[in-house]
């Protein structure tokens, strides 16, 4: 039997959600040690790899991308040595919730499709 929730859009979904997941770990990190000197904010950055692997046939590809949190060698560093703005954490905090959201209806939708397709019910 095939598992209906196997396929290459699940994968994506799946590791989109793993991504967020690890991503708001690293922002709250960072957002907790706002105040500690010589802090390195640190992020997580995975959709130009998922995108990546998306363009790649079959699903290994995309249960293969890495997602790990990395220093942001970009970031200002303030006098302490520091290089986390609350400001700027705070707003990629929001944005990744709300990608975290969508994907997660996603999923659900595409759950309540597999499963109205197996009992007939809406």
């Amino acid at each position: 039997m095939v598992d209906p929730l196997s396929g290459r859009a699940n994968a994506l979904l799946l590791k989109l959600l793993d991504g967020c997941a690890a991503r708001h770990r690293a922002l709250t990190a960072n957002v907790a040690n706002a105040d500690t000197p010589g802090y390195e904010r640190k992020d997580v950055r995975f959709r130009s790899a998922l995108a990546e692997a998306v363009r790649r046939p079959g699903v290994d590809a995309i249960r293969s991308v890495s997602i790990d949190a990395e220093t942001d060698p970009h970031a200002a560093k303030r006098a302490d040595g520091n290089s986390v703005c609350l400001d700027t954490e705070m707003a990629k905090i929001a944005e990744n919730r709300l990608t975290y959201e969508m994907s997660v209806a996603v999923l659900r939708r595409k759950i309540a499709m597999v499963r109205s397709a197996i009992t007939g019910r809406p």
